[in-house]
């Protein structure tokens, strides 16, 4: 998402929902950017928290565990502008791609063995000759 100026300032409570968010700031740490001050954002259950991210790239965050799984449907419904697909997105109780206990590493299986994770690279074995 590219949050730039006052028109993206106007969209915020109307076109522009922030619900269960992690960013990283090129910036720099603390709350910084064109959205860090803008009035509409509910700021009392806005938490800006450093992402805290392990090897399996999930957040450690204790603010990254949300209380109950998304509800993509009442999503949905209470903002009319929502295209998520409830079909398609999974209701999951945590913020980020991987589940912050490490049981649902979603990039297992297709990515480079060693790249992500724990990084470790595979033996070396040479082929038999004879």
């Amino acid at each position: 998402m590219n949050v730039d100026g006052s028109g993206s300032q106007a969209l915020v409570g109307e076109a522009l929902v922030l619900n269960n968010w992690i960013q990283d700031c090129a910036l720099g740490s603390g709350d910084q950017g064109t959205l860090a001050n803008v009035s509409g954002l509910d700021n009392g259950t806005i938490n800006a928290v450093a992402a805290q991210l392990d090897n399996n790239f999930a957040s450690q965050a204790p603010e990254a565990v949300l209380s109950s799984a998304i509800d993509w449907d009442a999503v949905n419904s209470a903002f009319s502008e929502s295209v998520a697909d409830a079909s398609y997105l999974d209701a999951t109780s945590y913020i980020g791609a991987v589940n912050p206990d490490g049981s649902d590493v979603w990039w297992a299986g297709w990515t480079v063995a060693g790249s992500v994770g724990n990084p470790t690279l595979p033996e070396a074995v040479l082929p038999n000759r004879n």
